[in-house]
């Protein structure tokens, strides 16, 4: 069995699931945060619930009915089938009473079942035992046990492992990766309709503080960057654009230095053969390693990108900036003259760094 490393299978895809939950993410992480007191988690609830009461009703993205499936042993629903419908049922073909139903052909955890005749082998049906999407041919099910592995943390290796302990077909990597594309399509229209509404509801809030016209408008933010992991060797690093006023995430970019498939095929076709070469082509638009240099460096780039794409996303100028006591980001920013020269971006001070330099400094 292929040993791959389950988080970065399935960091590129936490993106996803971040835009669902972006709304709130802020207020999840202080929460979580063991030195918390009751107090504060209280506070913070507050907080996010008058965030939520911003938006509309947001219904419209709940699906409103969902496939169900039940685990049961193979043998067990072949034999019920057999004893209560079958039994007593003749083959057309060969007037026995022989019909049974097969499972054959396993897609992931999809499996084509068939109504045959054991004498004459005559196949009188078959059907998928789920439900499968016409424009990319996945089955619901393997769609369904990828997104919850990659909820928890977890990628392909330990799928096989969950199929190993429980004695079901596994899905190989070519099937899970196909489910990858699928979900981060599916998943990108979602983000895109929230962070929209979080934008709308921005603009609406200044305007009323402001009495400001429709277009461009100039507004505060935080920003700040965060990593997979410790250490400044993570493989991916996102930065996060907050509105000061309503408290809203606004644009968020991820950057990554790994793409899993890009990395297989390397193995498999050899990093400087002609078939690696053809087969990058093709997959160059979807690669998902979309930066090269130090992590260290991706709170900065990633900033970059977003003030660049500020107004044509957003319709908006981010002129001024609340960040922590790291100024490699201000500093870049401002050598970019990203509105032009005559709008210079201004740093706030955050009061609880200032805070704590002080205090260090206290004999």
């Amino acid at each position: 069995m292929q040993s791959d490393s389950d988080s970065t299978m399935c960091a590129k895809n936490s993106d996803i699931l971040l835009a669902e939950n972006s709304l709130i993410m802020d207020t999840e992480i202080s929460i979580s945060d063991e030195g918390s007191h009751a107090g504060e988690k209280e506070q913070y609830l507050k907080a996010s619930l008058s965030k939520l009461q911003m938006f509309p009703s947001t219904s419209t993205f709940c699906t409103s009915e969902k496939s169900t499936y039940v685990l049961m042993n193979n043998d067990m629903w072949s034999a019920l089938l057999f004893t209560a419908l079958l039994s007593n049922t003749k083959c057309d073909e060969c007037d026995m009473c022989s019909l049974d139903v097969e499972c054959n052909s396993a897609y992931g955890f999809s499996t084509k079942i068939e109504l045959k005749c054991k004498s004459c082998r005559k196949i009188f049906n078959s059907v998928f035992s789920s439900p499968r999407d016409d424009d990319s041919n996945c089955f619901d099910a393997n769609k369904k046990l990828v997104e919850a592995f990659l909820k928890i943390g977890k990628g392909h290796a330990a799928l096989e492992l969950f199929s190993m302990a429980i004695g079901i077909h596994a899905m190989d990597k070519k099937t899970f990766s196909k489910c990858l594309h699928k979900l981060y399509e599916e998943k990108c229209s979602f983000k895109e309709d929230i962070l929209e509404i979080s934008r709308k509801v921005v603009r609406k809030h200044h305007d009323d503080l402001l009495g400001t016209a429709n277009g461009v408008i100039d507004i505060t933010v935080s920003y700040d960057g965060t990593w997979q992991k410790r250490g400044h060797s993570s493989l991916y690093g996102i930065g996060i654009v907050i509105d000061i006023l309503t408290g809203l995430i606004i644009d968020y970019e991820i950057l990554s230095k790994y793409c899993p498939e890009c990395t297989t095929a390397k193995r498999d076709l050899g990093e400087n053969s002609a078939e690696y070469s053809i087969w990058y082509k093709s997959h160059q638009e979807e690669c998902s390693e979309n930066y090269v240099g130090s992590s260290n460096a991706m709170e900065v780039k990633a900033a970059e990108i977003l003030w660049k794409r500020s107004i044509k996303n957003c319709g908006m100028r981010y002129v001024s900036i609340l960040s922590d006591g790291d100024a490699k980001t201000y500093q870049h920013l401002s050598s970019l003259n990203v509105y032009g020269s005559c709008i210079k971006i201004a740093k706030k001070k955050n009061a609880l760094t200032t805070w704590q330099k002080a205090w260090h400094r206290t004999p």
